[in-house]
């Protein structure tokens, strides 16, 4: 399972479970497939398909994905391309993206994508 120092995996028990073929260090991953294959350290992916894969990300929720630097994703994601995609951006609900530095998106289906806007409402852009 993970390779890394204070690695922790919970659900571990099958090849393609939480926290297989970890290789950074100080990672969580809760779930089915949660935390699969990251090279990041300090990461929690708590969720099924739950994918935290940069440094301190934070990947919460059935398929959420917080894919840069410092970013948050707390919420389910069933939508390709959404997530916490960038540095230090911030995605809380579902299907909710945050795709540019310092992005914060809050609400169903909503969108930040220019540095520093943040979006707050169902379907809302930034």
């Amino acid at each position: 399972l993970g390779t890394g120092d204070g690695a922790v995996a919970y659900d571990a028990t099958l090849s393609a479970s939480a926290g297989n073929l970890v290789t950074g260090n100080d990672n969580i991953a809760i779930g089915t497939n949660a935390g699969i294959g990251v090279a990041a350290s300090n990461t929690a992916s708590i969720g099924h398909n739950a994918q935290a894969s940069q440094t301190n990300a934070a990947a919460i929720g059935t398929g959420s994905i917080a894919s840069g630097v410092n970013s948050i994703y707390l919420g389910a994601r069933s939508a390709a391309g959404t997530g916490a995609l960038a540095q230090s951006a911030i995605a809380i609900g579902v299907d909710v993206t945050a795709n540019v530095a310092d992005a914060t998106a809050i609400g169903r289906t909503s969108v930040a994508s220019a540095q520093f806007a943040v979006a707050i409402g169902v379907n809302s852009r930034a």
